[in-house]
């Protein structure tokens, strides 16, 4: 059998060119999230001078995270270990020219959690004493895949 320079280059080049066949692997729809940092930890609940600042990294595979503010779907929420209420907030507008869904959606997000708005139980054992509580955090993309989810550290309220 005679190799010809035609056949040497196609056996060569053969994997090269099934290997740009293959599918471009796309990462994990599903988003995740680890927590960083929540300071301070003490807040004066109900205060408007107090703020706590809750930083988490995120990782979305497929780069659809930041929900329409028009949707209702909020991309972050926090339960209150307290009575397992729900708030949410929406990730900042997230440019199109950023989002790739080859290479997903990275980051750091800093949520800023006024103390206003953390109010302790009104009982007068609260009222007196402080309370404490923590959240649960998770996040949830355009497509409804919920992250994983952590619990901050405790949050103490003072009087």
């Amino acid at each position: 059998m005679k190799i010809t320079a035609a056949t040497c280059f196609f056996v060569l080049f053969l994997p090269f060119m099934l290997g740009g066949c293959r599918k471009k692997e796309t990462g994990n729809p599903v988003p995740e999230i680890i927590f960083q940092e929540l300071i301070p930890q003490t807040l004066r609940g109900g205060s408007s001078e107090d703020t706590a600042y809750l930083s988490f990294r995120f990782h979305d595979g497929d780069g659809d995270l930041g929900n329409d503010i028009g949707s209702g779907n909020y991309d972050i929420y926090l339960i209150d270990s307290r009575d397992n209420s729900e708030t949410g907030f929406y990730l900042p507008q997230i440019p199109d020219e950023t989002r790739d869904a080859s290479n997903g959606l990275k980051g750091t997000c800093t949520l800023i959690l006024p103390a206003a708005y953390i109010l302790p139980r009104q009982d007068s054992i609260h009222l007196l004493l402080g309370d404490t509580l923590q959240y649960e955090v998770y996040l949830k993309d355009r497509a409804g895949h919920e992250s994983n989810r952590f619990t901050t550290p405790t949050i103490y309220l003072t009087p």
